[in-house]
């Protein structure tokens, strides 16, 4: 058994009181990162013990083994229904590969769990789901809707959020992040299909842009000691990433979703090891990846869907020993469409409206671009924040640079963290936030392993003195 975090233990709390209110139907949305299959672990955990029979549902096998292994930490006895996967006869919680188990009987399960529920519209998951009309529902997803935005009220009633990315950021359990990012690509005449960009027209439109022929190039300046994943708009561009960067010496390589699962695997655990630098993908390690060695996101496959964009973007964003930060390098334009991944998003179960992001849609200027250094700014500033510049009013002219790519920032986005000299300063800013924001004991210690590797050694003495100078001087 584990110890969750205090706000995966509310989210199981928040599930049962409304389960208490009558709901049958939940959502339960969690940032990338946040240990969805932890919650649902724990309630799969409670069920068991009072001899309720589970059923969870996932589409992909990483995912199912993902949660075996959760399971597995829980000492939950639970079996696996895949393909021709060993069927346990006497568990009562089994885990499913839906495309199994759409042409399997079952018997009723008192509650179904379904990873990455934002697919349960699709009409293997429908079907599956008719069967068993008295059972309890619970989704798990980052992303509470569909592809094209829409959302999921034909099959939940509830969401139980589970903290915001700013929140989990502050309190390090995810890392913060950076985003560099070119001028403004035009998508205007690209057609939608699914709810997204035509992908043969938008990688038409993206071969005659610079900054896409440029990824290789802009990752060496920006990135090339960090492990990264890569997301491609096709599998011909994703390769061809592949046998640039080999060209370099980095090690690279290449995964899609008709890479048979043995080669997956090994292409997965190549990376996590640290074998393997860049993994460049299509449509492959965005939803249930669990990647944290990832501390770069190379962003080369357009999209105008807001789950996809989080998708893509969240698997950066797991802590992992010596990770400070995650650099995104959006070379297509995501975020100037999209918005960044810690905006307030007001996401909804009605599948007449979209998901909508709160912060973008209640900018009052565009992000722009300073002439001088290309550094990208939202908010009203007139004054340029890296190099003081200042912006003449009566000028729209914009220089362009097609092949580079500028940090952004914004008004009120989180400080980028930078890894401290000082281990004592380090320790005592950390124990500060702590104290401020009843974390729970210990936060800082662990704060300060993940950046220098080990617990520290410092005496109490000097901690508590630097504490009390660093509040006088403020901070």
């Amino acid at each position: 058994m584990f110890t969750l975090r205090p706000y995966q233990e509310q989210a199981v709390s928040n599930v049962i009181a409304a389960i208490k209110r009558g709901i049958r139907r939940i959502i339960i949305r969690a940032g990338t990162g946040a240990g969805k299959t932890v919650i649902a672990s724990r309630i799969i955990h409670g069920s068991q013990a009072k001899g309720k029979r589970v059923l969870f549902l996932a589409h992909r096998a990483e995912l199912i083994f993902q949660c075996s292994q959760k399971l597995h930490d829980m000492d939950v006895h639970h079996g696996i229904i895949m393909g021709t996967y060993p069927q346990s006869v006497t568990a009562k919680v089994h885990i499913a590969s839906v495309s199994t188990l759409v042409n399997r009987q079952y018997p009723d399960p008192d509650i179904i769990i379904i990873d990455e529920c934002h697919h349960a519209r699709a009409r293997s998951y429908e079907k599956i789901i008719a069967r068993y009309p008295k059972a309890l529902l619970i989704g798990l997803t980052a992303t509470p809707a569909r592809l094209d935005g829409k959302g999921l009220d034909t099959l939940f009633d509830e969401i139980v959020d589970v903290g915001s990315y700013t929140d989990l950021i502050e309190a390090g359990y995810l890392v913060p992040f950076r985003i560099f990012e070119p001028t403004q690509i035009d998508f205007k005449g690209v057609d939608t299909c699914a709810g997204d960009f035509n992908k043969k027209q938008a990688h038409e439109r993206l071969a005659k842009s610079k900054i896409y022929g440029d990824a290789i190039e802009q990752w060496q300046k920006l990135a090339k000691d960090r492990s990264t994943i890569l997301f491609a708009a096709c599998v011909a561009d994703s390769k061809r990433f592949v046998d640039s960067f080999r060209a370099i010496g980095v090690v690279a390589d290449h995964v899609d979703g008709t890479t048979k699962p043995e080669a997956r695997k090994k292409i997965f655990d190549d990376f996590r090891a640290g074998r393997t630098q860049v993994l460049c993908n299509v449509g492959v390690a965005t939803e249930g990846t669990d990647l944290p060695i990832a501390s770069c996101i190379s962003l080369c496959n357009p999209t105008k869907s807001l789950v996809l964009h989080h998708q893509m973007v969240g698997r950066g964003l797991r802590i992992n020993p010596g990770k400070t930060d995650c650099l995104i390098l959006d070379h297509v334009g995501n975020h100037g469409r999209l918005g960044w991944i810690d905006d307030e998003i007001l996401w909804t179960l009605d599948c007449q409206k979209k998901a909508v992001n709160k912060t973008k849609s209640e900018a009052t200027t565009p992000i722009r671009t300073c002439p001088k250094c290309y550094y990208c700014m939202r908010g009203g500033t007139n004054v340029c924040e890296r190099c003081g510049h200042e912006f003449k009013v009566k000028s729209r002219e914009l220089e362009k640079v097609d092949a580079e790519l500028k940090e952004a920032t914004r008004s009120g986005a989180p400080k980028t963290y930078t890894p401290h000299k000082d281990e004592l300063t380090f320790l005592a800013e950390k124990m500060i936030i702590a104290r401020n924001k009843s974390y729970w004991p210990g936060w800082a210690m662990v704060q300060f392993k993940m950046v220098f590797g080990r617990y520290p050694t410092l005496s109490n003495e000097d901690v508590k003195i630097r504490i009390m100078e660093l509040e006088m001087e403020g901070r």
